[in-house]
């Protein structure tokens, strides 16, 4: 377990006042076991009660952007096994913890692009949804992707060059619902647009951007084309 400056600090205090009072070799390396696992639990406790805020949050925007409520529900069931999960991580800073994903199934593409807006101006999809297919096996209900990179670390980089490193990384490329999901929770395309390289269109890859001007749009992209743009998100894992 890795401490932050404050946490060896304490460490440090509560060793110097046991070698104070006289305590010996082993008793020292017990006093160090109890407080490092003290310190790790308040840690936890500490990212937890974090978590769960972005939990609400989240499960708040889906009401917001009029996801039914049979989801909304699906979704806080699963409260506890996410946090849990999340906690157990090891996320970098610059990564998202989890995101919340509707599967096609319950809420078909345009329906899924019309939740996101860019100043004010609903998400659309040109792509026909019979012809959209996942290259990854993805759970059938509403589930949560965990460890999300959003895409900046492959920006110019092609999907299919993209897909081999993630693999590399032992994570997975988002799919094209979970890509939106991205989309919908963080302001990701202010910056840079997504390939969902999880998902193919034709021997293509889906990807959402904004176009014509700043509309979010579901487009699609060659899988070995590359713009400084676009780039891969993915995950490290999804249930």
């Amino acid at each position: 377990m890795a401490l932050c400056k404050s946490q060896k600090e304490d460490l440090k205090k509560a060793l110097a006042f046991a070698i104070a009072d006289g305590c010996n070799k082993e008793e020292c390396i017990s006093l160090f076991n109890e407080v490092q696992n003290e310190l790790h639990e308040k840690e936890q406790n500490e990212k937890r009660e974090v978590y769960e805020v972005l939990f609400k949050k989240q499960l708040q925007k889906l009401i917001d952007a009029g996801y039914a409520q049979n989801i909304i529900d699906m979704l806080q069931e699963q409260m506890n096994t996410v946090l849990d999960t999340a906690v157990s991580m090891n996320v970098s800073d610059n990564h998202i913890p989890f995101i919340p994903v509707v599967p096609r199934s319950y809420w078909g593409l345009n329906a899924l692009m019309n939740t996101i807006e860019y100043k004010g101006i609903k998400g659309y999809s040109v792509l026909p949804p019979h012809e959209v297919t996942d290259e990854i096996q993805t759970p059938e209900k509403p589930y949560y992707i965990y460890d999300v990179e959003d895409g900046k670390e492959y920006l110019g980089i092609s999907p299919k060059d993209s897909e081999k490193k993630i693999a590399k990384d032992s994570r997975s490329p988002l799919t094209v619902q979970e890509g939106i999901a991205l989309a919908l929770h963080v302001p990701v395309l202010q910056g840079h647009f997504l390939d969902c390289t999880g998902s193919r269109y034709r021997g293509n890859v889906p990807g959402v951007g904004l176009f014509g001007g700043g509309v979010p749009g579901l487009g699609w992209g060659n899988l070995g084309g590359s713009s400084g743009r676009w780039g891969s998100p993915s995950c490290r894992s999804r249930h």
